[in-house]
């Protein structure tokens, strides 16, 4: 029989397992809800969230690294605290030596009394005190910096105060330090995905700059023309030339009509934003595809509404399967599909046109750029056509 457990026999005993627990399931919902968002003022406020769950805290902020000093992303605390005024400030990572050493190798920094005289408490309020900061000192007396790491880097800077002396302990650095290292991470991957973001802007905006040269700009050139043209049959007393002329005038400011109203639903329309895009898609294939005189059918299995990324992404890529319609399909009738199930979205762009030969023929109609932007979504693109045969671009991806 096992003898009955002695005093000392578990250093952490029954109460201390109980706290060892509690933080680790604290570090494991961090872990999870960090990796939930990639929107950088949702995930400051995570990090906030769960940061007070493990330490006791009065006030924090966030500091991002920018070249060689540190700029203010966010704050919870006091009303002491400015945060307009912070986002004027920034610290230099130099000024911070020799303790800015310390905080570059991943090592937390505790300063039991930012009012002593230690060298680390000098550097502070040299740092911190020297700036338009210096009110918000007066609520502060003890204070803790985390570093924030990534791949051995330093991307930010967790500063945590408290009123009360010495108030954070070995235990609580440790703490902290295992939530900043996978907030850097989290951290990292909105800033890239908001640079990736940013890139498909500025590439959606390039792409409807060529479409407005390509089309309505020459097509309003061709007007120019016919009109002069007109003119001269007029004063030449030819009036069946300018009866041609004036036909061709009409019909070009048709098709530029079209080519312009197409264009501006190729902006972000305001209806996306509001109903979804269930309700974008059917409105685009009323007022587009159906107005170039194509069968436009849609079918949607629900309205749940996705990720404004998400939707925006969608769109763009229904977007970019519809153009290909009107312009390259010669189709008569065009079928739009959106199935969302069991985590993942379905969408389909069918045509009746003339179709292509996918293994030849697919340089000609963006799809690269479509797969890529399936790919950064994390799904798959499947083009099935033939010559004769029509189109289906069919597109999966998580919800």
């Amino acid at each position: 029989m096992r003898p009955a457990t002695q005093p000392g026999d578990n250093a952490l005993g029954k109460s201390g397992l109980d706290d060892f627990g509690a933080e680790v399931a604290a570090l494991l919902d961090a872990a999870r809800d960090l990796a939930s968002t990639l929107e950088l003022p949702r995930l400051l406020e995570v990090l906030l969230d769960h940061m007070k769950r493990l330490v006791d805290y009065a006030g924090t902020s966030i500091w991002e690294l920018q070249g060689d000093e540190f700029a203010f992303l966010g704050f919870r605390g006091p009303n002491a605290f400015n945060q307009e005024v912070a986002r004027t400030v920034r610290f230099q990572t130099a000024a911070m030596e020799p303790h800015w050493s310390q905080l570059a190798s991943g090592e937390p920094i505790r300063m039991r009394d930012i009012w002593a005289e230690s060298d680390v408490a000098q550097m502070f309020r040299r740092v911190v005190g020297g700036s338009a900061m210096r009110p918000s000192l007066d609520v502060i007396t003890s204070l803790m910096w985390v570093p924030l790491v990534i791949r051995d880097r330093v991307v930010g800077l967790l500063s945590l105060t408290s009123p009360a002396f010495d108030a954070f302990s070995q235990r609580d650095a440790g703490l902290a330090l295992a939530i900043a290292r996978q907030a850097a991470v989290a951290i990292e991957n909105a800033r890239l995905h908001e640079r990736a973001r940013q890139a498909a802007v500025l590439e959606e905006r390039q792409r409807l700059a060529r479409e407005l040269h390509d089309s309505v700009t020459q097509g309003l050139y061709g007007i120019s023309l016919y009109t002069a043209a007109a003119r001269r049959a007029m004063n030449d007393g030819d009036p069946a030339s300018v009866s041609t002329n004036l036909a061709d005038v009409a019909e070009t400011t048709q098709e530029a009509l079209a080519e312009m109203r197409q264009l501006l639903f190729e902006l972000r329309p305001q209806i996306l934003d509001e109903h979804g895009l269930a309700a974008a898609l059917r409105s685009r294939l009323q007022a587009v595809e159906a107005r170039a005189g194509l069968a436009a059918e849609f079918e949607c299995s629900s309205d749940i509404r996705l990720a404004p990324d998400r939707e925006q992404d969608l769109y763009r890529l229904a977007q970019e399967a519809l153009s290909n319609v009107l312009k390259h399909a010669r189709a008569s009738r065009v079928r739009v599909a959106l199935t969302v199930a069991f985590g993942r979205v379905v969408m389909e762009i069918e045509d009746n046109g003339v179709g292509f030969a996918t293994e030849t023929s697919t340089s000609g109609f963006g799809l690269a750029g479509m797969r890529e932007r399936v790919a950064r979504l994390g799904g798959g693109l499947q083009v099935d056509s033939a010559p004769g045969a029509g189109t289906c671009v069919r597109i999966d991806v998580p919800a």
